[in-house]
């Protein structure tokens, strides 16, 4: 009743704007939700998300379930630049029944009536149906030339939510989120609820005060609580800076929001107080530590955690840290627990050089209530690796788990490799050593000027923090931070890249962590027999990040533009002076870093010489009158510029194009194939090659022509 009666005076103020019978400016559509929601499982199934009526202007109904604003004049609940946003929903439920309204900027915030409007308001808005990434909006304002009060119609004042549709977390996301997306798509926008969960982890941003939490069910299915409600997000822009969620192992008898999805890939809003219902209360298992990153085998470990009651007047009776080498469990210590600091701790004895050693902790409160840390301990649990000596990087990047984080982050780490990319102008911009040809033995090195001015082969002894991504844009990056050479051992040779296949780091799919991809991060690796299949990987989204996909035959890849490639090599179509990377252009073989960031793992070229022959083949139709070989121009022609190869089709025939060196060894194809009557152009540039004389040679049936081509 408090929040009906707080905006009885703005309900008035709104139905003195809306004018009985008005009828809205012609619009070019009516649609439902559903009708702008659905999206055909096989296209799902593809990885094409997007809505069918993307880019159109229409108009549509719905209830409000999330108002934009916390009371009327109050500050906004859901927002992206203070821009408004809410949710509607078709009040018979079901599957694809909400859909994410925002006013495009401030100024449509303040010009229509959408921060006016509240829970339960029927409206009927008009606007454009646009994608952020993997979400459909529905946004208001777009096209200043509409009248305002046409966009945002508020039909009824109802103060009442529709009831949300039941569901369980395997209709979303069967056992990852990240991958659930086609099964979740149709719940996006939504408003459910779920049932019988437990709190798996929890973590807080120390800079933000924000939190990251997760919630499983019985079956080890997980999804992230998305904090986009100010009700349940901590720190400063919160409604209640001390909010914290309920602590890693308790019940959670209900969960009722909206499913959409973030960086945790799909996860459930919770939008107001009471949308939330605890069901008990175990201990709590935090600020969990140890004395040592990587300990030699004589050194024993110091495990500390903060154990507190999740009870009033309660207190914790028992604590224990458990730990083991591979499937084999150890021992199990009590820990001794301070009930003044609320500190526990136990030694894990000297374990062997070479021995992964995992652990995780348990805590008991006089109420017979239990906690675990981590809460899911069959995805992964703290660990260290035992190693005499320096580190090898392998001691420093492996993990066994599907998280991708190693077992030494936060603490400081010495090692030993050669560099495979360096900071000057002519490599990647980014420095990165590599100690052995084997997965898990490259790493990102970022430090000092010393350590920026590193050279290829170098090699380097350097100390550093172990670090996860020294950036939001580089996230996942297992690194060295704040690193300093600590002795320079001469020069060596740069390992040879390792061969991999593109369906390895399928873009999109392959999710952070994955062992198989995780192994290669920070290597120097290879690809072969390449072609484009997107200039712009980002154009499904609107974006233009000059990352390309390429692909062998088992998946698109991302390949990355930190590089000085971008000297030689571009995505965009416009940069006439650049080989243009089309769709359909093949590259022979491409060499680069293995990397990982916001949400892809990527190929990072280092320059022009880590792309081997470069072909692409242009057709004008017309009808030659024979076989030709008519010209190879420019020549002589650059290493890194090369040359086009115009020849002649007068009919439909098989026909392929070499390169070949002067003692006849095959260089690159730049044509191959079924080519219809015309004059055909193949490009092909090869800045890996050395100097010299080479010959193209054209087969076609008993036809065989040959041009020289001079490289310099």
């Amino acid at each position: 009743m408090n929040r009906v009666a707080s905006i009885s005076i703005l309900i008035v103020a709104i139905l003195a704007l809306t004018v009985p019978g008005a009828t809205a400016q012609i619009r070019s559509d009516t649609l439902t939700i559903r009708q702008i929601q659905e999206v055909p499982l096989d296209s799902l199934n593809a990885g094409k998300q997007n809505s069918p009526a993307l880019g159109d202007t229409v108009t549509v109904t719905g209830t409000v379930i999330a108002a934009p604003r916390v009371s009327p004049g109050g500050p906004m609940l859901f927002a992206l630049s203070n821009a408004a946003t809410l949710y509607i929903v078709d009040e018979a439920g079901g599957i694809w029944s909400g859909l994410n309204v925002r006013a495009t900027d401030t100024v449509a915030s303040s010009s229509t009536l959408i921060t006016a409007v509240d829970t339960g308001f029927v409206v009927r808005f008009t606007g454009v149906v646009t994608q952020y990434f993997t979400t459909t909006q529905f946004e208001v304002g777009k096209i200043a030339s509409w009248n305002a009060d046409k966009q945002v119609e508020i039909l009824d004042t109802k103060l009442r939510r529709p009831q949300p549709n039941t569901i369980t977390l395997a209709d979303l996301v069967k056992g990852d989120p990240k991958t659930g997306i086609p099964l979740a798509q149709q719940w996006e926008g939504g408003y459910v609820v779920i049932n019988n969960l437990t709190v798996g982890t929890v973590t807080k941003n120390t800079s933000t005060g924000r939190y990251t939490w997760t919630v499983a069910d019985a079956n080890g299915n997980s999804i992230g609580v998305y904090d986009q409600s100010k009700y349940f997000r901590g720190g400063t822009d919160a409604i209640d800076p001390a909010w914290t969620p309920p602590s890693p192992g308790t019940a959670i008898q209900a969960i009722r929001g909206i499913i959409t999805s973030s960086g945790q890939g799909i996860v459930i809003a919770p939008i107001y107080p009471g949308d939330i219902l605890v069901g008990s209360f175990p201990p709590t298992i935090s600020k969990v530590g140890r004395t040592l990153g990587i300990p030699k085998s004589s050194e024993s470990v110091s495990v500390s955690a903060t154990i507190e009651t999740g009870r009033p007047g309660g207190t914790i009776s028992e604590a224990k840290l458990v730990y083991g080498i591979g499937a084999a469990t150890s021992g199990t210590l009590d820990m001794a627990y301070d009930s003044a600091s609320k500190i526990g701790t136990a030694v894990i004895p000297p374990l062997p050089d070479g021995a992964v050693v995992w652990y995780y902790i348990t805590a008991r409160d006089n109420s017979n209530e239990n906690a675990q840390f981590p809460a899911d301990i069959s995805k992964a649990r703290p660990f260290y690796i035992v190693r005499d000596g320096n580190a090898r990087i392998r001691d420093i990047q492996y993990t066994p788990y599907s998280d991708g984080v190693p077992g030494s982050l936060g603490f400081t780490a010495t090692t030993r490799g050669t560099v495979t990319a360096a900071a000057d102008s002519t490599s990647l911009g980014l420095v990165f050593i590599q100690d052995d040809t084997q997965p898990w033995s490259g790493m990102m090195v970022r430090g000092d000027a010393n350590v920026r001015g590193l050279k290829l082969g170098d090699d380097v002894t350097v100390i550093g923090k172990v670090a996860e991504g020294y950036s939001s844009s580089s996230n996942g990056n297992t690194l060295l931070l704040d690193a300093a050479i600590v002795q320079k051992n001469g020069s060596a040779a740069v390992p040879a890249p390792i061969a991999l296949t593109t369906g390895g780091f399928k873009t999109e799919s392959v999710t952070d962590g994955t062992p198989s991809a995780e192994q290669w991060e920070g290597m120097l690796v290879t690809f072969s027999t390449l072609n484009v299949t997107k200039s712009n990987a980002d154009e499904a989204t609107g974006g233009r990040f000059g990352e390309f996909l390429v692909n062998d035959g088992s998946g698109d890849m991302r390949v990355d533009d930190f590089g000085s490639w971008k000297t030689v090599y571009t995505t965009d179509s416009l940069k006439t002076s650049l080989l243009y990377l089309k769709k359909g252009t093949t590259i022979s073989s491409l060499t680069g870093i293995m990397y990982f960031n916001f949400g892809n793992y990527k190929l990072q070229p280092r320059n022009a010489g880590d792309f081997g022959s470069v072909t692409d083949v242009a057709t004008t139709p017309g009808t030659p009158t024979g076989f030709a070989l008519r010209s190879v121009y420019p020549n002589p022609a650059t290493l890194v510029g090369g040359a086009a190869i115009v020849f002649d089709v007068p009919e439909l025939s098989q026909v392929r194009v070499d390169v070949v060196d002067a003692l006849g060894r095959l260089i690159a194809t730049p044509a191959t194939g079924s080519f219809a009557p015309g004059s055909h152009t193949a490009r092909f540039a090869a800045p890996g090659r050395a100097s010299g004389v080479y010959f193209v040679r054209l087969h076609a049936g008993n036809v065989t022509l040959t041009q020289k081509l001079i490289i310099h």
